[in-house]
Order: structure tokens, then sequence, then C-alpha cells
């Protein structure tokens, strides 16, 4: 080729090339074209001409070009880095890998390149060397906000949702505004229950104005488990009218629907939704703790279909636990154990639970407010009178907040953290055994004064209100101390249907990582017993003890010693609880909503023979000697 001829290939060339980066694909198409008839082997132009098809869609043709670019200069990395994107978007992706590695052999310094590969090993599944690559990328690139966002995405594969978290926080850091971050983090959140956090990404989501459904779906879940119906509903309305057949607002739409009881109506839409999308474990789990799904219905046998492909479904372990619930309502109850047990292995790593911790935390508490324990005398009456219901999760605590909220002088507040939150508050740190007697009563009466303002709502006016978080058991003998007012009750269900309803039920609260694992079920009961125990025998202020099966076959006898213990007049409301016209939130929603039944006593006995592991450790506690006699005449008989 003479020079003349070089120099109009090199200027048609540059030519070309400014019309590719302006956007003018079809002229540089022809373009590129012309070089290679001029000069069919000219590397730069078969392998722009490759990236061009490849922009076009165009991915078999791309790679074709590319590949003989490659012939031509082998050791260019650009060159495979660009097939390597090619092969990945034919959906080669071992191939792209390969290309992608040789690119690095290069040069290991191409941020882009680590990047990709990292995305093609994470399509993979091979999330350990999809982060051994991030981390090269942004070891040469920090504020690398691709890479952040990708680390953070496979942490979240490995069970890292707190890393991922701030990885994703700092690619926010350099770009607030990037709304695939945005929605990554807020959705890691909100699953997460990390609720006051989420929050203000949320708003700044929606701030940018994109109406995606996810927005939407977290601010819900927000305003919702925080009992705020108004805003959650708000939300929703939005929501659909943007995106009207999103299944995840929809299944949403059901919550709100089962709160104020209307079942019928919730299990329309979810059937609806189940069949459309058998993808949506979300309905589905709504769906299976809604009715019973019966084995010769069209939902069943979607039901079995969805579980053969249950990679594809949004999430395994929310399946699971609905095939559990099925299998069990129609007394198949081998399979739904067997559900039950890959169901709570899956929330096992999403947990993440640290029961020594917890343990710890909780005798600390107890440690620094020991009883007997001298109450602080009332200046002032009181506005309200609380009444602390506590129980371990699963034990009947709905069912009584429903029976004293049916009485016209008691509200409810559900479980909300109106009193952990004042703890933290009033002692930011922990208290010191030698603090003053002035300053204890400091502090009490402060402590007093941040939960009854946290506790009621503005337009607050009955003089009771109920309370039943799960942690409120801790700080008993703080609320003797600065509260001695407060009404306490204590209820007591055999720990084998407690362990049961918590194993058979999906918690993403973090407080209920116990529940995954029948042994540590098993401890959780036992401490809680012990816990209470101490403050039974300690405490200065009487603990009110109601059996659940008690209550159950003596409605009326239970009924009246409640209100009597809480000094309220009878009201006959309180034995027509169900049809309270209120909100419920919890897992109970569908129960209280009923007549007192019996179908709730000796649910474990199906299951007896997998129960050992639980059995064994509820041994290891006097309290549960009658339990555990219980337990083995009846598996004798099985």
């Amino acid at each position: 080729m003479n020079t003349l001829s070089r120099y109009h290939i090199d200027q048609l060339m540059r030519e070309t090339v400014a019309l590719h980066q302006a956007g003018n694909l079809q002229q540089a198409e022809a373009g590129y074209r012309s070089v290679l008839k001029l000069a069919s082997k000219n590397a730069d132009a078969l392998h722009l001409l490759g990236v061009l098809l490849h922009q076009n869609g165009n991915h078999k043709g791309a790679a074709k070009l590319i590949s003989k670019a490659i012939k031509q200069r082998p050791n260019d990395p650009l060159f495979h880095f660009n097939f390597g994107n090619t092969l990945k978007a034919a959906g080669k992706e071992k191939e792209a890998v390969f290309s992608f590695k040789r690119s690095l052999r290069l040069d290991p310094q191409q941020t882009p390149a680590w990047v990709n590969l990292a995305s093609q090993l994470y399509s993979l599944g091979q999330y350990d060397e999809a982060l051994n690559a991030l981390d090269k990328a942004l070891s040469i690139t920090p504020n690398d906000t691709i890479a952040l966002n990708q680390q953070g995405v496979a942490l979240l594969e490995k069970h890292q949702w707190q890393a991922a978290v701030q990885s994703f926080k700092k690619a926010l850091a350099i770009s607030p505004d990037d709304s695939k971050v945005l929605i990554n983090l807020c959705n890691t959140l909100v699953k997460h229950f990390q609720l006051e956090d989420a929050e203000p990404y949320l708003n700044q989501l929606q701030k940018l104005k994109l109406n995606t459904p996810e927005e939407y779906r977290g601010l819900f879940l927000v305003y919702f488990l925080q009992n705020n119906f108004e805003k959650a509903n708000q939300q929703l309305e939005q929501g659909l009218a943007v995106n009207p057949d999103d299944p995840l607002l929809k299944t949403y739409q059901t919550f709100i629907l089962s709160a104020h009881g209307d079942n019928e109506q919730a299990g329309k839409v979810l059937e609806a939704i189940v069949m459309q999308h058998p993808d949506q474990s979300s309905a589905w789990y709504k769906l299976s703790t809604n009715q019973k799904v019966s084995i010769d219905t069209p939902l069943y046998k979607q039901l079995l279909l969805a579980l053969k492909k249950v990679a594809q479904s949004h999430n395994p372990c929310q399946l699971y636990f609905a095939a559990g619930n099925i299998f069990n309502d129609n007394q198949q109850y081998q399979p739904a154990f067997d559900a039950y047990q890959k169901a709570n292995a899956l929330a096992a790593l999403e947990h993440n639970y640290d029961e020594e911790q917890y343990f710890a935390r909780v005798t600390e508490i107890q440690k620094h407010f020991p009883a007997p324990l001298t109450p602080l005398s009332a200046e002032k009456e009181p506005s309200v009178t609380p009444i602390l219901i506590l129980a371990p999760p699963r034990s009947g605590t709905t069912l009584i907040e429903q029976i004293l909220g049916s009485h016209p002088m008691v509200s409810s507040r559900g479980e909300n953290h109106a009193l952990s939150s004042s703890f933290i508050q009033a002692y930011p740190s922990p208290p010191q055994e030698h603090d003053s007697n002035e300053q204890q009563i400091k502090q009490f009466q402060g402590f007093a004064d941040r939960y009854i303002n946290n506790l009621i709502t503005p337009t607050e006016s009955a003089p009771f209100v109920t309370d039943k978080s799960l942690e409120n058991h801790r700080y008993l003998g703080l609320i003797a101390s600065s509260m001695p007012h407060t009404k306490i009750i204590y209820c007591r269900r055999s720990p084998l249907d407690v362990a049961i309803s918590n194993y058979f039920i999906q918690f993403d609260d973090p407080q209920m990582g116990f529940s995954s694992d029948l042994a540590t079920i098993g401890r959780y009961i036992n401490h809680y017993q012990n816990i209470m125990l101490h403050w039974i025998e300690q405490l200065p202020i009487e603990i009110h003890i109601v059996d659940y099966a008690t209550l159950i076959e003596q409605q009326k006898e239970q009924t009246s010693a409640l209100l009597n213990y809480c000094d309220l007049p009878w009201d006959d409301a309180c034995m027509a609880f169900h049809k309270r016209k209120n909100v419920v939130f919890t897992s109970s929603n569908i129960q209280v909503r009923q007549t007192i039944y019996n179908k709730s006593l000796e649910r474990w006995i199906p299951y007896a023979k997998q129960l050992k592991p639980l059995v064994d450790v509820l041994a290891e506690s006097p309290l549960n000697q009658a339990t555990v006699e219980h337990y083995y005449a009846v598996l004798k008989k099985l």
C-alpha cells in the first residue's frame, strides 16, 4: 500500500470515528465498510465496526468482526475487552469471562474490564470471584460508583447485607441521585427492617420523580410497619396510579385489606396475582396465611409448578414458607415440615442472629435495674396507664390486646418501639451503680416522660394504652421503678406450640432471628422464662399471668380477671373482640377476626417426631418438666 493510500485510509478513519462518536451510526457503518474495502485487514476498522454492530444489537456479527481484529492485533487489551462485551451480550458467559481475563492480563489497570468481569462472574453465580474482581477495580478507581453498586449487589448474594448497605452508601456519597443505587439501598434497608434509615433515601428517590414501583413499595412498608395507615395507603394509591399492573404493589394492597378484616377481598386479589405471576412469592405467602388452598384446586397445581421453578421466584424463602402453610392446611405434614426446613435454612442466612449478644444485652439491662427496687413516688397523676403485654412471639399477645382494646377506655398501640427508644434516649450510656439516688430519680422521671410521649398519639384520649412490643420484657425493672402504676400482663402458652408457631412463620424483623432453628427457639424460650420468673419474684408491682389454654377454654372468667387486674369495669365488647373495627398488623390478624377457638392448642402433635432438637433444649430448664413429660407421653402413642 503506497503512502497516499495509507493517508486516505487514515483520513477516512478519522472522519468515520468522529461520526461514530457523534452517534451517526448509519454513516459511520458505511465509513468503516469503505475502509475495509480498501484495507480488509485494518484492525481498527474491524474492531470499531464490530463495536458499532454490538451497539445496534447484532452481537453475532460484532463478535465475528472483533475476532478478526484480534487476529491482526492479538495483544490489544481493548479488542479483548470489547470482544468480551459482545460475547456477554450474545449469552456466551464463560467465553466472555475468558476474554475479559485476557484483556486484563494485557493491561491490569482497566477498571471497566474488572467491573465487566465481575458482572459476568456474578451472572455465573461465582460471587467470591466477582467480589475479588470488584476489589481490584476499586483499588484502581475507589470512587467508581458502578463498581460500588455491583459490590453491594454481590454482597447481598453472600448474605452480607450490612456490608452491602455500606457499599451502596459510598456510591451515593459520590453520586447522590444515582437511581439504581438508591433503589438497591432502599430495597435492602426495607427488607431488613431498617425503616428509619430507609425513609430519607426513599424520599430522595421520590424527588427524582421516576415513579418506580420500588419507591412506592418501600415507603408503603415504612409507613405500614410504623402503623401509619394513612400515609401507607397514600403511597399505595399513588404507586398503583402510575404502576397499575405491579404485582407487588397489588400484594401490598391486600395487607391493608387484611389489616381491616376484609380477608375475602384480599383472597380474590391474591388468587389473581399468583395465577398470573406464579413467581410472586410474597403473594403466595400472604395467600397461605389468608385462607386454605385445597388440593383439588388450580391454585394448588399452580403452587406445585412454582416450587419446580423455585429458583426463579422473587424470594425462595417466602415461597417455601407458603408451601409449608398450604401443605399443613391439607394435613400433608411431612411435605410441610420439609418446606419449613428449607424456608428456615434460607431465613437463617439473612437473619445473622447473634444469640450470645442478645442474651448478654438483656442480662446487662437486668443487672443495672435489679430488684427489689424502690418505686418512684409519683409527684403528679399519670396522664395514661400503660398496659404492657408480654410473652414470646406467638403466645397470644395479639388476642389479649384485642380483648382489652375492645374496651372503650383502652386504646391499642400494638408492636412499637416506644419503650426501647425511650430507654436509649434516657440512657445514652449505661447507668452506673454509683449514680446517686437523686441522679437515678431524675433519670427515672426522664424515662417515664419520654415513654408516655413516645407511646401515645397526639389525639390520644383513652386513659389506658396497651403496648405489646417484643422487647418489653427486658425493661421491667426500670418500669417498676419509674412507672409503678403500669399494668404488666404475662401470657403463657405451651412452649411446644409457641416453638412450632414461630418456626412456621416468616419473620423479617432481625429481633426474630432465633425463629429459624428449633434448638435456638428452645433456648430463647428458656431464657425468656427465666427472666420472667426473676421479675415475678422480685418486682414490687404485680404481674398478671394469663394462661393461653385457660383463656381459650374459660373466656369469660379469664376476661373478667384481666379487666379486674387492669382496674377496668366489665364491658360486653371485650367478649366480642372479633367484631372490633381496628387495624391489626401482626401475623395473627386472621385469628383475631374470629371467635375464640381451640385449633391452635396442641398444634405441635403432627410434628412431634421432628421436634426432638427442641425438646432436648427445653428439658434443660426445670420450668419445662411438665411440657417434656407430656411430649414423651404423646410421642409414645404415635
